[in-house]
């Protein structure tokens, strides 16, 4: 694969994706730019017809840059077109909402919590006594009624005051409300049962609820034909992308293996369906002879179960490629896979949805696309084998080391792990998967009875020695190399190091595998710099959790978090709450209790952390805890800190007298009535403030 010659398709991609990124930064009335856009096309079209008449040969980049302004500002109007945030008439705009109506606009899911998650996309609001047309999508999570059922469609009244969603307050934490903005929701709200109600049901578009209906019809066949358990899970997540049912261990135990991609719904699956679709049609003699009707009812099937598994964006990119290919063959010309994917690429960003640019899965699935066309020739090539067994296994390789290659940085940057047996798990788990899919698949054709039960416990079996081939390679030593912390800096080193490996691998020059040695000596330079720089830090850290109390401490290479009974005994909450904090920080830090230490005052970290019932000196730095005292004690040890940190249902009168405080920290456990009073009291005695519950986790560097 030559890069060269796609180049002016690369061009367009970049200059497209550039337009959409900076709409984030910057906002410019749309209705200018697609006037803009209008005359900028017109003036190509000119441009164009007299071309040769205007600009000479050797100034023909001239064109060139007024066709990548248009493309630029084709793609900067259309995401701001699409960007909720700036609508006027968005819901978010009115004060005094008293209740909001709107149709739900995706399939909605159970939360652990038992509570219904569901978008609403508003039409309309009720505010101060007045109905308003609106619009927006809104994150819903609705106490469940007994009687009732919620669904794709329904329209609902709902009586709530939407509030923005909260940015994570923990270092490291995932950002959720990036993620839903993403999506184009901003905005959530808790709905108590006897505030929402259904007004009417199947609002929602006709193609989308047949697609979920069949989607339902089948899940009913695989529940009938008696396959449960994660294996009933694993498989309607392979067929047909519903991920609700698997729990974590399971999840766990497939990205540990690196094969993580085979319960989503990908190119993979897509390309099977293709498969099937056109060896069926194949045998069929009125069929068999039209190329083009079979090409164009592998198209339609193929979008159907696109539509079916949910049109995730990796579907939606694979069936957009497919779909290019297809067309190719109608027309006896031979589509490049490389540009198929450009172009789909293109037209999905630009016609259904800038915002999937920021999606992983899409990103993942482009990236391992093109990494596939651009290597796996090269690389199978290389090698081979007389035996067909060891040819079709070389295959398995190639294209695995392809894919993961180019994946790699990506994925190590977002997920902070890399699988190390991901070779000889995809050697097994990919046929497998495939059968899989193929025994599953016979399931949706055969009619309710004995036949069906009787092919669901045959097709019980390669799905089960799936789930046992996953959970073997998770569990092996070393499986899956976790924590890796990626920065910006880091991960453009390692892309570059990553793109120049391949070029060696294609054209076997030694140029490009001493510029890949040399960003990747570049990027080992920036991680000893980074852990030399932890190595002397010391940070003292009170993390923001409404349930639960617990505070960190880094001195060099090793770290202890402080936490309450609660905490201490649920590893699975530490991470949730301390993780990001601890890969950044390169420590896996000791738990210990409040109970503990104020039972016994102990030293910790080499002697520099002293703690005890009422006070922690790290250092120098000298912290009180203030915690409610019903008996008004008068002293405290020490007389002056550094900080205080405040917890639960403390009120400044229980701050002991006597205490000189520099700054105050409340912790996430305080209440917001009695952060405000806390405000006030420190506003009052011009002491610095900082409630972790608004303004995030409070960090102090020595």
């Amino acid at each position: 694969m030559n890069f060269a010659g796609q180049s002016p398709l690369i061009r367009v991609l970049t200059v497209v994706v550039a337009g959409i990124f900076l709409t984030d930064f910057l906002f410019i009335d749309p209705g200018v730019l697609l006037v803009s856009c209008l005359f900028q096309f017109l003036f190509l079209i000119i441009l164009y017809r007299n071309y040769f008449n205007w600009i000479s040969y050797r100034r023909r980049w001239v064109y060139g840059i007024f066709v990548y302004l248009f493309y630029f500002s084709l793609a900067f109007s259309v995401s701001s077109l699409k960007n909720e945030k700036y609508f006027s008439s968005h819901f978010s705009t009115y004060s005094g909402i008293q209740s909001l109506s709107g149709t739900i606009s995706g399939d909605p899911t159970i939360t652990s919590s038992g509570k219904i998650r569901c978008i609403l996309a508003v039409s309309g609001i009720y505010a101060h006594g007045i109905s308003h047309a609106c619009e927006g999508h809104l994150l819903l999570y609705l106490e469940k009624k007994d009687s009732l059922k919620i669904g794709y469609g329904d329209r609902l009244k709902v009586f709530c005051k939407p509030s923005p969603i909260n940015s994570p307050k923990n270092p490291g934490q995932f950002d959720y409300r990036c993620w839903l903005a993403r999506r184009q929701v901003f905005h959530q709200a808790f709905v108590r049962k006897e505030q929402y109600s259904v007004t009417a049901r199947g609002e929602g578009s006709r193609i989308k609820q047949v697609c979920l209906h069949t989607r339902d019809k089948l899940l009913r066949n695989l529940h009938l034909s008696g396959i449960s358990g994660q294996e009933y899970a694993v498989l309607s997540a392979i067929l047909l992308g519903y991920e609700e049912d698997i729990d974590r261990e399971t999840m766990d135990h497939y990205s540990a293996s690196g094969v993580i991609h085979i319960l989503s719904v990908s190119g993979m699956h897509v390309g099977i369906i293709y498969s099937v679709i056109w060896f069926l049609t194949g045998q069929i003699r009125m069929i068999k002879k039209s190329t083009a009707v079979r090409h164009l009812l592998v198209i339609i099937t193929v979008w159907l179960y696109a539509g079916i598994t949910g049109a995730s964006p990796s579907v939606l990119r694979a069936s957009a490629m497919l779909g290019f290919v297809s067309a190719g063959k109608i027309m006896s010309r031979q589509a490049p896979v490389f540009n198929s994917l450009a172009v789909s690429v293109f037209i999905l960003l630009l016609a259904v949805d800038t915002g999937m640019l920021y999606y992983a899965g899409f990103q993942l699935s482009c990236l391992a696309v093109a990494g596939i066309v651009w290597l796996y020739a090269p690389l199978y090539n290389r090698l081979y084998f007389s035996s067909t067994w060891m040819d079709k296994i070389w295959s398995i390789v190639a294209v695995s080391i392809a894919a993961q290659l180019f994946t790699f940085p990506l994925s190590v940057y977002y997920f902070h792990m890399f699988p190390n047996y991901f070779l000889p798990a995809n050697l097994i788990i990919i046929p497998l998967s495939t059968l899989v899919m193929f025994s599953g698949m016979a399931l949706f054709v055969i009619p309710e009875g004995m036949l069906l039960r009787t092919a669901g416990h045959l097709a019980y079996f390669p799905v089960h020695y799936l789930n046992e081939a996953a959970s073997f390679f998770s569990q092996l030593p070393g499986s899956v190399s976790r924590d890796i912390p990626l920065t910006m800096i880091s991960f453009i080193l390692l892309s570059v190091a990553v793109f120049y490996t391949g070029k060696f691998l294609v054209k076997a020059r030694p140029k490009f595998l001493l510029k890949a040695i040399l960003f990747i000596n570049a990027l080992l330079l920036c991680y000893v710099c980074r852990e030399n720089s932890l190595r002397k830090s010391r940070t003292f850290i009170v993390f923001s959790s409404e349930k639960n109390d617990c505070v960190g401490f880094r001195l060099g290479n090793e770290a202890i978090l402080l936490t309450d009974s609660l905490l201490h005994h649920n590893p699975s909450m530490i991470r949730n709450l301390t993780g990001g904090w601890s890969m950044e920080q390169r420590v896996s830090p000791e738990v210990i209790s409040f109970g503990d230490s104020q039972k016994n005052p102990s030293r910790h970290l080499n002697q520099h952390l002293i703690t005890g019932s009422s006070f922690i000196q790290f250092d120098s730095l000298k912290i009180a805890l203030i915690r409610e005292n019903p008996h008004k004690k008068i002293r405290i040890t020490p007389d002056t800190a550094d900080i205080a940190v405040v917890y639960g249902n403390a009120m400044p009168d229980d701050l002991p007298h006597g205490l000189f405080v520099r700054e105050l920290v409340c912790s996430g456990t305080v209440r917001k009535s009695a952060s405000v009073k806390w405000m006030k009291f420190c506003k009052e005695k011009n002491i610095s403030c900082h409630p972790v519950s608004s303004k995030g986790a409070y960090i102090r560097y020595m």
